[in-house]
């Protein structure tokens, strides 16, 4: 019975030993190169939503002043999905249509998780002409956006587009094609 627990006695200092006793490697020489990047509260990231309000211009048959507002969600940190409206505030001549459009399109962002983005977007929707009369058209937009963050909630962006539809006017079709420039403030969470 002694010997029995002498025995497992032995085993146990062993084994322990065995276990505990780690492995010793030589120093990684390259140790400094492979620093974690900081972490960064700027820019665009997966799973944010970004809501802007933006002032702008329209130039086509006669200029306009207009507002667009827009919801987009991030798929991913490169990828959005976006959501606008644009309504005109003001017109400078007449020959130019009173427009309010609601469109829906993705947006990719070249450089995410910055104080600076550039992104481009191409958008799709509807488009009131006259919106107290009964023309709608469809619409197609594409364009880019030039974002700087304030902070980790505020941001300021430039944006610039190309819009084409064509609607019916007095039994002719009617091309309307629209240069925008916008400038404005939004807020991402």
């Amino acid at each position: 019975m002694r010997t029995r627990a002498i025995l497992l006695l032995a085993t146990l200092l062993v084994s322990h030993a065995l276990w505990a006793a780690t492995p010793r490697y030589p120093e990684d020489p390259f140790s400094g190169e492979y620093r974690p990047p900081k972490a960064r509260e700027l820019g665009t990231t997966a799973g944010q939503v970004r809501l802007a309000c933006n002032l702008g211009a329209q130039v086509n048959k006669s200029p306009q002043l207009l507002v667009q507002c827009g919801a987009e969600v991030m798929t991913w940190a490169f990828l959005g999905i976006r959501a606008t409206t644009l309504f005109t505030a003001k017109r400078f001549g007449h020959s130019s249509p009173h427009a309010f459009a609601l469109r829906v399109g993705p947006s990719i962002h070249v450089i995410p998780f910055s104080r600076v983005d550039l992104a481009a977007f191409f958008e799709g929707g509807a488009q009131a002409i006259e919106p107290f009369g009964k023309t709608w058209m469809a619409v197609i937009a594409g364009g880019l956006t030039f974002t700087i963050s304030l902070s980790s909630y505020w941001f300021v962006q430039l944006e610039g587009q190309v819009s084409w539809g064509v609607y019916k006017k007095q039994g002719q079709g009617q091309h309307l094609v629209g240069v925008n420039l916008f400038a404005g403030a939004g807020v991402q969470l």
